[in-house]
């Protein structure tokens, strides 16, 4: 008897996910990828019996067969596997690699199958697209050969993949309930709360909106885990304790993941609440910073709010998960509160794996990535700049070889195939030879006291009550001041400090912002960077959770 391991990895999820850009869409495909590659999933939970999975999240799963022929039972899963993909899934690829292995060798097999997974996905053979034959259609949303018609309108021609997302949106609401119901509990306001459905739900009607995909990956999730089966390899452990260990670290992570998201949806519920003043009479999602209090929307348009129902309809957060799995985690947001409700993830995140740290090896970070676009910018693009963005973090983490979280952030659309250090390049540098870096982005979470640390960006330059803030009492009362400083930044520290030293003498309340006299960290600016979020960032409240004084740290 010879075991084997299998290894699934779904190629392409984003361009998969987001093929449309109707958050419906999104949302469905999303799902599809959930039940091809979760353990709960229809796929896994069909195709292969629960013991034989030994990892199935977050677009990846690693089974075992132990059976007499345990290669065949391997290739005759990848089979059915294969052929629920064609039918369930059309459009979702996958590669797939077995490793044989002896009694006793799971930890070194486990670390060789993800040698072989990876060549699989470098040597495989793309598949050849199923194109429509003789007179077609074109899909509405795709481009791609239409398979069907849309159910609710037939007019509209659809691709087999849309028709497959379609039909996984109406099975995607029951995986997102428990994260409602932990919301609905944190609400200050009567009735319950949902998810957005479509991008314009994501804004009030008449306001102009923008929307904020934000990405969210665990630091070196791959190196701690391989560093794990080393150890195990090294220590001889038996394949049994292997196997439940192995198990242990890929449901601790998950539930990271999981509890990342928990704290994202609860703090927006947290931040639902009666309006005042001209909001009276209307829910609205408040923060500390009250003139971007804004409204939040309901489902029921006001023609179709029924008179007295015996329940008011479901408050809609300002937030939307689309990937969840592993150490991943993507949501959609309303801009104003992206930001804020990242570094909320990224620090439930972080006490997550505290509480787990002796089963991942110590405690982990993650970064994030925020892409803040025009409502009906391509979801796709958007994405992939987030995407970019999160790795721009993970660099900086990387650089400073500090065990930490970071962030990073762009509003705005980009050049298509232009990279974030390009287009750095491109805005934020000035001086001699480019010698001035106009942005302190990508920022690592840090404290409230430590310099050039997003906590410290957000107290002290964004905060109310900081004396340099932009939004203080002295800044607070001059905006066209405020507005200036992007220029004056650009003419570098020398200029800007004779410039706020003349402004200071006029103007005393003017106090230095952020505390820098020129307003430079060495030769970079974190002032810009303020100046774009001043009249954008919302943080809510309550406060996220800071961890004590010289944690996570710059």
């Amino acid at each position: 008897m010879v075991p084997c391991l299998t290894g699934v990895d779904v190629l392409g999820v984003q361009r998969f996910v987001f093929a449309s850009n109707r958050l419906r869409d999104v949302v469905g495909a999303s799902h599809l990828v959930h039940e091809a590659t979760s353990r709960a999933g229809e796929a896994i939970a069909t195709l292969a019996p629960p013991g034989q999975v030994l990892v199935a999240t977050g677009g990846n799963a690693v089974l075992e067969f132990t059976g007499v022929d345990g290669e065949r039972e391997a290739r005759g899963f990848a089979a059915r596997y294969s052929r629920w993909l064609l039918e369930r899934a059309p459009g979702l690829e996958v590669a797939v690699a077995h490793h044989p292995y002896a009694q006793g060798e799971l930890a070194a097999a486990l670390r060789a199958l993800q040698v072989r997974l990876e060549r699989a996905k470098v040597e495989r053979v793309p598949s050849v697209p199923l194109g429509g034959l003789g007179v077609t259609a074109s899909c509405r949303q795709t481009g791609g050969p239409a398979a069907g018609v849309d159910t609710d309108d037939p007019s509209v021609p659809l691709s087999a993949a849309m028709l497959a997302a379609r039909a996984g949106r109406e099975r995607a609401a029951a995986r997102w309930q428990p994260f409602l119901g932990r919301a609905t509990a944190a609400l200050r306001v009567p009735g319950s709360v949902d998810f957005p459905d479509e991008l314009e739900e994501f804004r009030s009607r008449g306001e102009l909106s923008m929307v904020a995909i934000a990405h969210l990956d665990g630091n070196g999730v791959g190196v701690r885990i391989a560093s794990l089966l080393r150890d195990f390899e090294e220590q001889g452990l038996p394949d049994g304790q292997v196997r439940e260990r192995y198990q242990a670290v890929s449901r601790a992570l998950e539930g990271s993941a999981e509890a990342a998201f928990t704290a994202v949806a609860e703090r927006a519920a947290g931040a639902l609440a009666p309006g005042e003043g001209m909001w009276g009479g209307r829910v609205v999602v408040r923060g500390a910073e009250p003139r971007l209090t804004f409204a939040a929307p309901d489902r029921w348009p006001d023609h179709d709010r029924p008179p007295h129902g015996p329940e008011p309809p479901p408050r809609l957060l300002p937030v939307r998960p689309v990937l969840l799995g592993g150490d991943d985690l993507t949501f959609m947001a309303d801009a104003r509160v992206a930001l804020n409700l990242a570094e909320t993830g990224l620090a439930a995140f972080e006490r997550a794996t505290e509480e787990v740290g002796d089963l991942v090896g110590g405690p982990l970070h993650a970064c994030a990535g925020v892409a803040i676009v025009g409502a009906h910018a391509p979801i796709l693009r958007a994405y992939e700049l987030a995407e970019q963005l999160c790795r721009s973090a993970k660099r900086l983490v990387r650089d400073r070889g500090v065990q930490a979280s970071a962030l990073d952030w762009h509003i705005g659309a980009v050049r298509p195939g232009e990279r974030v250090e390009r287009l750095r390049e491109r805005q934020y540098r000035a001086g001699t030879a480019g010698t001035l870096e106009l942005t302190c982005r990508p920022y690592l979470l840090g404290s409230a006291a430590a310099p050039g640390t997003w906590r410290w960006l957000a107290a002290e330059l964004l905060g109310r009550d900081a004396r340099g803030s932009l939004r203080g009492p002295g800044w607070g009362e001059h905006r066209s001041k405020v507005k200036q400083l992007e220029r004056l930044a650009r003419e570098g520290p020398t200029a800007l400090g004779g410039t706020l030293e003349v402004w200071r003498a006029v103007t005393p309340e003017l106090a230095p912002p952020g505390g820098l006299d020129e307003g430079y960290l060495d030769e970079r600016t974190p002032l810009l960077d303020a100046v774009e979020l001043v009249d954008l960032h919302l943080p809510l409240e309550p406060a996220a959770p800071v961890p004590p004084e010289g944690g996570d740290a710059a």
